[in-house]
């Protein structure tokens, strides 16, 4: 795997690396992009396309997807990431930025690993024992057990220091650090964002729907009637989208909306891979490409990215940077890093 730095004219970098298959998987870790795939893991930078460090992984077990490679992160201003490997008898964390190992944890006879989840100060790894399931809680710096039970439920990432239980009947939140569990009274578990989660209800065929902002303790900051959200929330602002035309930024701290000078008909909100930078929102609009909206000024019209697209017709995945967008075009394996801004 090569990743040139190919920095062009007007700014905007592309670089490639190899795709061999549909097993290739990517994911953003702090500020670099890591490649995954049966046989290697490549840890890139994501704005210069500079290989920053490789590991192989053909001792992972057959029953692993290359996805099953996950990041989690010291704390909220870690920009290098641990990257958390699973092998055949434990996991390794691996330091983001640097690639060296900086702790190993071996699985007990009888043990393999189901899943794992992580985000900010927060690992949650299920284990299945042969006699049933347990759920252990790590340290993402040092790999240490902070607490473990037994859990059938499913561990969707949360909000800084916790993660979720996705049980039925019951969801609920987890402090990643004591256990200590809030059991919600939502019909499903809510996607978590940068500080608060997200659910959404009257999703069935004609019906209204209702979006619903809860804090990390699980207590309503906002409902908001008639749409549904297309974005987590960010810092508190939400996208949400009336399922006719009309988007608006949710602030759902104050309860105010601001509608987007722009109008657009999607099937489902998430068609336009809304993607949150530090100042604004991307939207992937078809025939469009790249639009940019500033999270200050939402009511201007969006501002076109130029140069951001693939070179073929093909899927796409974007990440954010800080500032930059990076565009990932799947079937080449081209990556385009652009830093949009106000028109």
């Amino acid at each position: 795997m090569t990743a040139p730095d190919v920095p062009t004219p007007n700014g905007v970098i592309r670089y490639q690396v190899a795709v061999s298959d549909s097993r290739t998987s990517s994911q953003q870790v702090g500020t670099g992009i890591l490649i995954s795939r049966p046989g290697s893991t490549a840890m890139f930078d994501a704005v210069s396309g500079t290989l920053r460090w490789q590991s192989d992984n053909r001792w992972i077990p057959a029953y692993l997807d290359p996805d099953e490679v996950v990041a989690s992160y010291r704390d909220g201003d870690d920009n290098a990431g641990i990257v958390v490997l699973p092998s055949k008898y434990g996991l390794i964390g691996v330091d983001g930025e640097t690639g060296a190992v900086l702790w190993r944890r071996q699985f007990h006879d009888g043990e393999r690993l189901k899943s794992m989840t992580g985000s900010i100060d927060a690992l949650a790894v299920a284990i299945d024992t042969g006699l049933g399931r347990r759920l252990d809680s790590l340290d993402p710096a040092t790999g240490q057990v902070r607490w473990s039970r037994p859990s059938d439920c499913a561990v969707p990432p949360g909000t800084p220091g916790q993660f979720g239980l996705a049980c039925r009947p019951a969801p609920a939140l987890v402090d990643a650090r004591t256990g200590e569990t809030v059991e919600l009274n939502t019909p499903e578990l809510p996607v978590a964002g940068t500080d608060a989660y997200v659910y959404v209800t009257g999703t069935e065929r004609d019906a209204t729907p209702t979006t619903t902002v809860l804090d990390p303790a699980g207590k309503v900051l906002d409902e908001i009637p008639g749409v549904t959200a297309a974005t987590v929330p960010y810092d508190g602002q939400l996208l949400v989208y009336d399922l006719v035309n009309r988007w608006w930024l949710r602030d759902y701290r104050r309860h105010q909306s601001v509608p987007l000078a722009f109008r657009h008909h999607a099937d489902h909100a998430s068609d336009l891979k809304p993607t949150w930078l530090w100042d604004g929102l991307l939207l992937t609009v078809e025939k469009q490409g790249l639009l940019f909206i500033h999270r200050k000024y939402p009511s201007e019209a969006p501002t076109p990215v130029p140069n951001s697209s693939c070179s073929s017709d093909q899927p796409t995945r974007v990440y954010a940077i800080g500032k930059t967008a990076l565009v990932y075009c799947l079937h080449t394996g081209e990556m385009i890093a652009v830093k949009p801004g106000r028109g």
